[in-house]
């Protein structure tokens, strides 16, 4: 806020605007991502490790709260930490069920915001066709990693045999995460779970686009423009180099995305800034009943089929 100039009475004023009618709105639709994130973390798990749905969606809760508020991104293993110690899953599936889930994130973000993009330049003009080029292109290199992940953790698992006992430890890990993904991505469990990630990221941005069009955006900015926005703020957000509560990438998104759409750069940085503590409120208020249901309801405990071979490191 220093570095821009903004001041913070400019965004107490742009929170403001909301009305208990959006927000209400936001709120339902920020359940339904939740739910529809954790049952396709569940469909990814293999069949004889799924817990139930409940216990899914208190991990994934907790996990995305570690996850949006500390910095760099650090907070995304603690899907696999909640997933074994509340669950009972073990970690090579849980570690498998968040990159494939991660990878068809960034697989239909890009292509939802490739085509946003498309359209948006249609009439903002030349200057929005590059950014529609990198975001088609990062769902093709989505595409490309879906297609090389197992092969990539085999020849991994095979460069530590060999090496000492620490790399063998290393590769057996990476062995079993391959062996996991192949699971993950094995028809019976990437078909439903890639069709789970439609209506997910159909609330994702119409989440965003609800919250944005009530902070004051310029009459001419529309729904179309505001997917446009989100889709570079989230793909921003992908970036570990943010503070802690995700602070920076995700601003300097929504700030392209909506300069590029002919909003001044102050009013597309105060509402961006809201948004995203609207959702971190909400994300602390869901991650917050997540550690309580924990707490109150322990859960099946560490997964007992991948003891801890050798001395600690």
């Amino acid at each position: 806020m220093w570095w821009s100039g903004l001041a913070v009475g400019e965004v107490t004023a742009t929170l403001g605007r909301l009305s208990p009618k959006t927000y209400a709105l936001a709120l339902a639709l920020h359940a339904g991502i939740y739910a529809l994130r954790a049952r396709r973390f569940q469909r990814l798990l293999p069949a004889g490790e799924r817990p139930p749905l409940g216990e899914v969606v208190t991990a994934s809760a907790a996990h995305n709260l570690a996850a949006q508020v500390l910095p760099a991104k650090t907070g995304e293993v603690t899907l696999v930490v909640y997933l074994r110690g509340h669950a009972g899953v073990g970690a090579a599936a849980a570690a498998a069920s968040l990159l494939v889930s991660r990878l068809l994130d960034v697989l239909m973000l890009a292509a939802a915001g490739g085509l946003a993009a498309a359209l948006v330049a249609r009439e903002a003009g030349a200057r929005v066709v590059p950014f529609a080029a990198l975001l088609l292109a990062a769902a093709l290199v989505g595409a490309f990693c879906f297609a090389r992940a197992t092969a990539l953790t085999r020849r991994l698992a095979e460069r530590c045999r060999g090496r000492g006992p620490r790399a063998e430890r290393i590769g057996a890990a990476v062995e079993r995460l391959g062996g996991a993904l192949e699971v993950a991505g094995a028809r019976s469990s990437l078909v439903p779970a890639a069709a789970l990630s439609v209506p997910l990221w159909a609330l994702v941005f119409a989440f965003w686009v609800v919250l944005a069009g009530d902070l004051g955006l310029p009459a001419g900015v529309d729904a179309l423009d505001s997917t446009f926005a989100a889709a570079l703020a989230s793909l921003a957000s992908l970036l570990p180099l943010s503070a802690f509560g995700g602070i920076g990438p995700m601003e300097a998104g929504w700030q392209l995305g909506y300069g590029l759409v002919g909003v001044d750069l102050e009013t597309a940085l105060a509402v961006g800034l809201s948004v995203h503590l609207v959702q971190l409120f909400n994300v602390a208020l869901f991650g917050g009943l997540a550690h309580l249901r924990m707490a109150v309801r322990p859960g099946a405990g560490g997964a007992p089929d991948e003891p801890v071979e050798g001395p600690n490191p």
